[in-house]
């Protein structure tokens, strides 16, 4: 039973640095650092939207609240989120999820997280 990638783990302790495993993406969607990815429920301070303009500095104004909570609120039609990085040799991983494919009960929690009144739900 040598199929898979149990029998690259078994021999030695590095992972391959040149692919995104199915591990990594897992985190995402259920299997995070406290068992639960972001989109079963789990808001963690490693979880932020940022705006295109913010992916190239790594400043700490898009830690600020009033500032995500805004572009939650102005761009609810996409929302980049900052997805819980695995380690320090993978760093931080950017995913592209379209806020209506997200639960509503996540993007409450989520703008509650930033610290704003939940009247960000869509006028439509």
């Amino acid at each position: 039973m040598t199929s898979g990638p149990a029998s690259f783990n078994s021999s030695s302790n590095s992972t391959s640095d040149s692919a995104p495993s199915a591990d990594s993406e897992s985190r995402l969607y259920g299997g995070g650092v406290n068992g639960a990815g972001p989109l079963a429920g789990e808001l963690s301070p490693m979880l932020l939207p940022v705006v295109p303009a913010a992916l190239d500095r790594r400043s700490e104004d898009r830690a600020d609240p009033a500032f995500l909570a805004s572009i939650v609120h102005e761009q609810g039609t996409m929302a980049l989120l900052l997805a819980q990085h695995r380690a320090a040799m993978e760093g931080e991983r950017l995913v592209l999820l379209p806020a209506a494919e997200l639960p509503q009960e996540w993007l409450d929690g989520l703008v509650v997280y930033l610290g704003r009144v939940p009247e960000v739900h869509h006028k439509s």
